[in-house]
């Protein structure tokens, strides 16, 4: 089942590729899906990232010098 939000806008904001793993990060406003460049199959999709049912979405991502990690940026605001 999609969520409410997903129906407005899913087109991918960014690429990245990740040459320590081999796979591209394709990075949308509500998930990241990880595809294997071998075989172009989708190998995880990370769609809880953010909390998309209250309308954060995802607003920036990179990888580390190691291209093992990634961070990702959102919305959110947290109020301590």
């Amino acid at each position: 089942m999609l969520r409410k939000f997903y129906r407005q806008e899913i087109y991918p904001m960014k690429v990245y590729f990740n040459k320590h793993y081999l796979s591209f990060y394709v990075v949308s406003k509500y998930n990241i899906r990880i595809i294997d460049a071998k075989t172009g199959l989708t190998f995880k999709m990370l769609d809880q990232i953010v909390d998309s049912e209250n309308g954060v979405e995802i607003t920036d991502f990179s990888l580390d010098h190691t291209h093992r990690k990634f961070y990702t940026g959102d919305t959110a605001v947290i109020n301590c």
